[in-house]
């Protein structure tokens, strides 16, 4: 409890609960809404798989697209060539 110079008594607890609920209510609100505080770590690794299965799966369509030119070329150097660049 403070006191006032007046002499009065003033009850804090109402002041940090008013507090609690305001911070607590954002917090629980966003846990509802699905929102989470992430590390930038963790966020930096998401990305990065994320980047890193996008350029496999790029990679695994570009041999899969050169075998097929190379099966395909039937014995035409050209289309070979094509297939070797790609």
């Amino acid at each position: 409890m403070l006191t006032s110079s007046a002499g009065g008594n003033f009850d804090t607890t109402m002041f940090k609960s008013a507090q609690a609920i305001t911070l607590g209510g954002l917090d629980s609100t966003a846990t509802k809404a699905g929102y989470q505080s992430r590390a930038l770590q963790d966020i930096i690794g998401s990305g990065t798989g994320v980047i890193l299965s996008l350029i496999g799966t790029l990679f695994l369509i570009m041999m899969i697209a050169g075998g097929i030119i190379w099966m395909t070329a039937g014995g035409n150097d050209t289309r070979v060539a094509t297939a070797r660049k790609l």
